[in-house]
């Protein structure tokens, strides 16, 4: 088990690919690598599992689960009392792609949030939701 800090931080691009080369060496022959790094493209490039940390533990995902979870083609819903029978409603809905609840929000993954969201809202209002 390896752990690293930010091992090309400060490298000049040669030794930071040659040092990029090592480590994809190491995880080929099995060995689990713990990296910190703040360079997206150095994370997608070596890891098969990304954590977000923020004082906690927040999210462990591939970096496309992350993406999808957490770009900004997403919609979030809080609802006056519960919301659980609106998340019925929302997927069957045109443009929506994946339902999940996060810290007391339905968040929609939506293809194209712009034009998509009236459409959504003014779905759940007409069904009777309350939005905060």
């Amino acid at each position: 088990m390896i752990f690293l800090d930010e091992p090309t931080s400060g490298l000049d691009p040669t030794a930071a690919r040659d040092l990029t080369d090592l480590i994809i060496r190491l995880k080929e022959r099995g060995h689990t690598i713990f990296l910190t790094t703040h360079r997206l493209a150095e994370a997608e490039a070596l890891a098969d599992q990304i954590a977000i940390i923020d004082g906690r533990l927040i999210a462990v995902d591939s970096l496309a689960g992350l993406t999808a979870r957490y770009s900004s083609q997403r919609v979030s819903f809080r609802f006056v009392g519960g919301g659980e029978r609106w998340q019925e409603l929302l997927a069957t809905l045109a443009g929506v792609q994946d339902l999940r609840w996060e810290d007391g929000a339905l968040v929609a993954a939506v293809d194209d949030p712009h034009d998509r969201t009236p459409a959504l809202v003014h779905a759940l209002v007409t069904a009777g939701a309350q939005i905060r």
